[in-house]
């Protein structure tokens, strides 16, 4: 028996499930145990609502997570709007199966997540990507967004985000210039004298009434809001029906996830840039029949081949096509 007649008859037992995408293939061994004993127990459990219950549920109290009530409806909220498992919930999530049987820490939860983004279940996401040693992860399940909004302009909402950036980075300069004129005051009075207070709290408000402009004052380029170019808008169909399959929408985000840099999601639409700040703008309408994709021209042959090669065979039996 060939190697892939075993994997044949392995999937026919129901023992491995096979995902093939491209030269790539993952095979999960035991798939049942990763469905019964961790994912409906975890990120997948029944009845979410109402196990998300701080007064009920003594794991919120004692795990560590939520000293207070207030951090956990925050958490609570962005899981059943927007889909996103924060890390202080998915340890809650995966401590709450911890037995004698089953030990998940916290270097699993992260491997989990990361499978599940490769079945495209999901993507993994981190809070802070420009400083790793303070990053946090979180997972986000397209499937439970539930949030919607009307349409965003793109150009309005990241000039506002660059300008509110602009402006906390001036006032951070401002606090290091403040505590580096005290350092210096410090090492020329020598280390023996203490300062006077008042001589303290007066350079201290010299720098608080340094001119820092209103974050809604400050100039921001184009370039730095989108890429300049020209925008190139896609429609996704079925050419066989009205309808697009279900699950397809979602299983587009997850396979465009590795081009953002930054996004916004709700239920309806997705927006975001890539690190050179090319826009993406990704848009789904109530009567489920076709998805727009509007991008940088730069981008187009790129989304377009990930999504014929890693997001169509999803649905070897259905004709979708992309109309320019």
């Amino acid at each position: 028996m060939t190697f892939e007649q075993c994997l044949d008859y392995l999937k026919v037992l129901g023992d491995i499930l096979v995902f093939e995408q491209r030269s790539s293939r993952t095979i999960i061994v035991k798939p049942y145990h990763l469905l019964n004993n961790i994912l409906s127990r975890s990120l997948f459990r029944p009845y979410m609502n109402e196990w998300l219950n701080y007064d009920d549920n003594m794991i919120f109290h004692f795990s560590g997570y939520y000293p207070t009530q207030e951090l956990f409806n925050i958490d609570r909220q962005r899981l059943l709007t927007r889909g996103e498992y924060t890390w202080n919930m998915l340890n809650c999530l995966f401590f709450a199966q911890n037995n004698n049987n089953t030990c998940v820490i916290e270097e699993n939860i992260i491997d989990i997540c990361r499978l599940m983004e490769h079945l495209y279940l999901g993507y993994l996401n981190e809070s802070n990507p420009n400083y790793r040693e303070f990053s946090t992860f979180y997972f986000v399940c397209p499937w439970l967004m539930n949030e919607t909004s009307i349409d965003i302009n793109h150009k309005e909402y990241f000039k506002i985000l660059e300008q509110k950036r602009s402006h906390e980075r001036l006032k951070r300069e401002q606090r290091r210039r403040f505590k580096q004129q005290q350092i210096w005051l410090a090492m020329d009075h020598g280390q023996e004298t203490i300062l006077n207070k008042s001589f303290l709290e007066e350079i201290a408000l010299n720098y608080t009434q340094e001119h820092i402009p209103a974050w809604d004052q400050i100039e921001i380029i184009d370039s730095h809001i989108v890429k300049q170019g020209s925008l190139q808008k896609i429609k996704i169909i079925n050419g066989n029906s009205y309808f697009l399959p279900d699950g397809l929408y979602e299983r587009l985000l997850i396979c465009l996830h590795s081009l953002f840099y930054e996004r916004l999601d709700y239920y309806n639409i997705t927006l975001g840039r890539t690190k050179d700040k090319s826009l993406i703008k990704v848009e789904r309408f109530d009567t489920q029949d076709q998805i727009y994709i509007t991008m940088n021209h730069s981008l187009l042959e790129h989304i377009q081949n990930s999504l014929k090669h890693n997001l169509f065979s999803f649905y070897p039996t259905v004709n979708l096509r992309i109309e320019t």
